[in-house]
């Protein structure tokens, strides 16, 4: 079986990350913000106001690229990438830890989703290392979890070898 590797370009990335959102089984939405600050989300707030928009949602960030060159003539971009999953909620303390349950499974899901693939060698992972922190965006009172994980993709088409 043929496996088509991921290109090492925001569009190839916004299309993967929306493809994890598509085949999960909780998430409605997907945001890629554009504003690179996870505390700025405007694209995300103006994406939230329309009709497609629901929650639970992923946003990711615009990655941070590292190029690097491993010696053997392969051009590797590494890139950082920063997604949030936030799930409404009734801003109860009891709402608020039960959103919190549901973006922390969702995160590792996303995460299971990204190993798999890793594994299928549609991008590389040194390993599977990421951060999950707790996040709370919006005058909605939405929250969920922040993650960050490296994923490594080849560059050889776009520098040369």
């Amino acid at each position: 079986m043929s496996v088509t590797p991921l290109q090492s370009d925001i569009v190839s990335l916004e299309g993967y990350f929306n493809g994890l959102v598509n085949q999960d089984p909780e998430l409605h939405s997907f945001v890629l913000e554009t504003s690179n600050s996870p505390f700025e989300m405007e694209r995300f707030n103006e994406v939230a106001k329309t009709n497609q928009f629901s929650y639970p949602a992923l946003a990711m960030l615009m990655p941070v690229i590292t190029g690097d060159d491993n010696e053997m003539h392969n051009f590797e971009a590494k890139q950082e990438v920063g997604f949030c999953i936030l799930y409404a909620n009734d801003k109860s303390h009891d709402g608020r830890m039960a959103a919190f349950k549901k973006a922390q499974l969702a995160a590792w899901r996303i995460l299971r989703g990204i190993r798999r693939d890793s594994k299928q060698r549609i991008f590389r992972l040194e390993k599977l290392y990421y951060k999950l922190a707790p996040f709370e965006y919006g005058s909605d009172g939405a929250v969920g979890y922040y993650a960050v994980v490296t994923m490594i993709t080849s560059t050889n088409s776009l520098i040369g070898s």
